[in-house]
């Protein structure tokens, strides 16, 4: 087979990234390791680009699956990537193709004007760092380990929130019926529950108990699902703590009208750098 003499002119790696992972907690054939934990970053393609004007694909998270796969492909299955790798991979993935300044739109909360700003995308590369999961969460003689979501757990986690914004529709709408209302809204809310125990559950690696070590799946499910709200609530803020440590931080923006200071969100997900 002839090789193909443009191939000298393929995209190659613009930046190498250390994975907040350091390539654990991936399963066997999910990621070809690199000792040094710096994995080769390649641009966006035009198809890359393309994959993220899909409606359907921005819902369900295959454009993030096809761009991280093509951008690193170290990662061979980005479902089962740790969660934690995401935003570190998006913010490389963006200084690949558009380089380190990221422009961005601010609405001031007081006085709604609007400003441009730019942030620099290096500095939120540096910033974002990896919890230590090998600190349990005490809990009276329970002792709880944790393990990062993959990334089919935060897309389901994300689909919950589809389900909420459902239940308010139901609410909302005068042409429904009551007790059909009432029905349709207690179906999805049961729903919702049980997607987010489940979703809780598969953070958690094992819990300890004086006697025993326990990480079947299905009984730590059941033991979050009848467990008092309050060690729920603390299981939950622990993980939620961990997961802010590897996330994006909002831009802090002062305001050029009123002076105002406050935090603007920006999105990793859109591939043109605007």
């Amino acid at each position: 087979m002839n090789s193909n003499p443009l191939s000298q002119y393929f995209r190659h790696p613009k930046l190498h990234v250390q994975l907040p992972s350091c390539g654990k907690f991936y399963p066997a054939n999910a990621i070809d390791l690199i000792e040094n934990n710096e994995y080769p970053v390649l641009p966006l393609t035009r198809q890359d680009e393309l994959a993220f004007m899909t409606g359907s694909s921005q819902v369900n998270g295959s454009s993030i699956v096809s761009v991280i796969q093509s951008c690193v492909p170290n990662i061979k299955n980005v479902w089962k990537m740790p969660a934690i790798d995401l935003d570190k991979l998006l913010v490389a993935i963006k200084i690949a193709s558009h380089g380190t300044q990221l422009k961005i739109t601010a609405t001031c909360t007081a006085c709604k004007h609007e400003d441009q700003s730019t942030v620099n995308l290096q500095e939120v590369l540096d910033q974002i760092v990896s919890p230590d999961y090998s600190q349990p969460l005490h809990i009276d003689d329970l002792k709880i380990y944790f393990r990062p979501p993959s990334y089919k757990q935060l897309n389901d986690n994300n689909l919950i929130n589809l389900d909420d914004e459902s239940v308010l529709a139901v609410l909302e709408d005068d042409n429904i019926d009551n007790q059909v209302k009432a029905e349709k809204v207690a179906e999805l809310l049961e729903k919702v529950k049980s997607i987010a125990t489940r979703v809780l559950s598969q953070n958690i690696e094992y819990v300890k108990t004086p006697e025993v070590k326990v990480d079947n799946r299905e009984h730590i499910f059941e033991w979050l699902a009848n467990c008092d709200q309050s060690i729920y609530m603390q299981i939950q803020e622990f993980i939620i703590k961990n997961k802010e440590q590897t996330e994006v931080k909002p831009a802090e923006i002062t305001c050029s009208s009123c002076a105002t200071q406050y935090q603007q969100a920006y999105n990793l997900n859109i591939p043109n750098n605007t």
